[in-house]
């Protein structure tokens, strides 16, 4: 499969997915790789400038909502997923861990687009099922922020993004997260993910793909 070329922006955010190797399980337990990853997230913070702005981690794949204040998401992503691989390695049978392939990204112009992609990352647990509320969920950096568990990477606030629509206060901010949106929404969002640039379409059409 051919990937068309990053776009670099140091002002606007990304959205960030992968999947395991033939869309398996992770083979180390969620818990343990939840606490790798939050390693890595405070990692790239810290050498890379990464502005997180929010993290879920599922059975089978990560988002991520993510900043580059210097423009450099690949040099971030590279060092993000080979180092959870080399992680992963050391605690399996395996002789290297793969993801699916390379990340995928998908840049971010507009401020309702950021609320959709924002709160579509966020209701990934509900979709399947596992919470009924995303703040439930204990794999997810919104689990942290509102105090469930200790989130061990900075989340950088995202008032400052694309207009600043969020709710300003946590407690409307984890309201609007839990209002489900009609499935066709969901699914043109889920589309406009598959493409580098955030663009839903006014009407579907027929697709398998899956992000």
């Amino acid at each position: 499969m051919a990937y068309s070329k990053l776009v670099r922006s140091a002002e606007l955010p990304y959205h960030v997915v992968n999947r395991c190797l033939d869309k398996e399980f992770y083979p180390v337990s969620l818990d343990k790789c939840w606490e790798q990853l939050m390693f890595l997230c405070h990692t790239i913070t810290c050498i890379y400038g990464a502005r997180i702005h929010a993290f879920v981690l599922m059975s089978n794949h990560y988002h991520m909502l993510v900043s580059t204040p210097d423009a450099n998401l690949d040099d971030c992503m590279q060092y993000f997923q080979r180092e959870f691989s080399l992680w992963m390695k050391e605690r399996t049978a395996k002789q290297r861990y793969r993801f699916q392939g390379r990340y995928r990204s998908c840049l971010i112009y507009e401020e309702r687009h950021f609320l959709n992609v924002y709160r579509y990352i966020y209701q990934n647990p509900m979709r399947a099922g596992v919470v009924k509320k995303a703040e439930d969920y204990p794999f997810s950096s919104l689990h942290g922020r509102v105090g469930k568990s200790v989130l061990k990477f900075p989340i950088w606030p995202s008032a400052h993004l694309l207009g600043g629509a969020l709710p300003e206060s946590l407690e409307d901010e984890v309201e609007f997260i839990n209002n489900r949106v009609a499935g066709d929404e969901v699914e043109r969002t889920r589309r406009a993910l598959g493409r580098r640039n955030f663009r839903p379409a006014a009407r579907l059409a027929p697709s398998t793909k899956k992000i």
